[in-house]
């Protein structure tokens, strides 16, 4: 039984690994913070099964993956639904970056109608960002909180990430980045994360939608 982790961030994705915290850890490299935010359809190819489409790198999601790293489950063809369908266990783990929120929302939103993949996913969410464990054992031994991904937490990163992609939309030319545009309410402080309180306050808006199921 193979069990995965998938890390907001290719960094973080490399050191779990290592780490040993999972069987295969795969991070994401989006830059949403910066530049212009991809379109829908763009980010739901990069998950997709390789193909023609995938001819440029970084096109595919898992163009950063080592292929022997990616032995145990199949190859750098597979889509990130087949992948996960092949695995027994999910971590999504992010960190309190607003970039890795915003990885955080977007994958989630992803994932929503997949049910089969979803009862085996949980949610990782740090308070501290995961490269500070670098060159220590600390790592390792990490044992964070696991949230289950309820429909009430599922339906609060979808409306965040709905929220976010439609304030980069109109976002005028050579506005200010995504992670400090002017969101409607709610969805800046969703990917609030550079800040401890900032993280908090997401964390605790998810596990407390859980806790009124």
């Amino acid at each position: 039984m193979t069990r995965l982790i998938l890390a907001t961030s290719d960094l973080a994705g490399t050191m779990l690994r290592r780490a040993g915290q999972a069987d295969i850890a795969i991070g994401f490299r989006p830059r949403f913070v910066w530049g212009a935010l991809p379109s829908r359809a763009e980010l739901a190819s990069s998950l997709e099964r390789r193909s023609a489409e995938h001819h440029d790198f970084g096109t595919h999601w898992l163009d950063v993956a080592s292929r022997k790293h990616l032995a145990p489950v199949g190859d750098h063809s597979l889509s990130l639904l087949e992948f996960c369908d092949r695995c027994s266990s999910i971590e999504l783990w992010a960190d309190p970056r607003p970039n890795d929120q915003l990885v955080l929302v977007w994958l989630l939103d992803f994932l929503r109608p997949h049910r089969r993949i979803l009862s085996k996913l949980v949610v990782v969410q740090t308070d501290v960002e995961i490269v500070a464990a670098r060159g220590g054992a600390g790592l390792a031994q990490w044992r964070l909180p696991k949230l289950t991904m309820t429909d009430q937490r599922l339906e609060l990163a979808s409306r965040a990430w709905t929220r976010i992609h439609t304030a980069a939309l109109l976002r005028p030319p050579g506005g200010r980045p995504v992670g400090h545009t002017a969101a409607p309410r709610g969805a800046h402080r969703t990917v609030r994360g550079a800040s401890r309180s900032g993280n908090r306050s997401w964390r605790d808006r998810i596990a407390n939608a859980g806790a009124r199921r």
